[in-house]
């Protein structure tokens, strides 16, 4: 499933008011145990890029996969961007947001 989002926000409508949140994403490959390649984007807060490998982790953990069935081939910075408010609530909420590109299961919402 290849799922293609895009959350840029026109800065020229934007208020003084209004608080925007820059982020950085990272593109991360995982193979697992059973030899699948699972590719998703980890979306965080800019400047804290030392954390991505950590929140594909832990993600990857939230979907039932353990440390001993992955490995994580790449996760490498990709681009910034500022976010929608709905990924900028998402992000303050738990620390990052995943995007799901290839591969990844289908979960129930």
């Amino acid at each position: 499933m290849v799922v293609a989002l895009s959350f840029r926000v026109d800065t020229n409508t934007i208020s003084g008011d209004d608080c925007v949140m820059n982020i950085d994403i990272y593109d991360t490959y995982v193979r697992t145990a059973e030899h699948h390649l699972l590719h998703f984007y980890v979306l965080l807060p800019s400047g804290e890029g030392r954390k991505a490998t950590l929140y594909a982790r832990e993600w990857l953990c939230s979907i039932g996969k353990t440390a001993e069935e992955i490995s994580l081939e790449i996760c490498r910075y990709y681009h910034s961007e500022i976010t929608s408010p709905e990924i900028q609530q998402h992000i303050s909420a738990h620390r990052y947001f995943i995007i799901q590109m290839e591969g990844c299961p289908v979960l129930a919402v």
